[in-house]
């Protein structure tokens, strides 16, 4: 089980969406807490992209990132 916590901002805008980016290749990461990272609807529709690579995670933490309906409607059907 892999827990992953980068909360209150992680760097620039552009470091948070590289990081993101680079979740993809986390295949065993069960928690992940991006709390307070500003990821906004732009982040989400990055971080959708990432989650359905990641078959092992069980807990999401995405509280205090300015996300709208649109980013979450993304990461819901991400989620599935």
């Amino acid at each position: 089980m892999v827990t992953l916590k980068a909360g209150r901002p992680y760097g620039s805008q552009s470091t948070r969406f590289e990081f993101v980016a680079a979740l993809g290749e986390c295949k065993a990461l069960a928690h992940l807490d991006l709390s307070g990272n500003e990821l906004g609807d732009e982040g989400t529709r990055r971080l959708a992209e990432v989650l359905k690579e990641c078959k092992a995670l069980a807990h999401l933490d995405l509280s205090h990132n300015g996300i709208g309906d649109e980013g979450a409607g993304r990461l819901g059907a991400a989620l599935g």
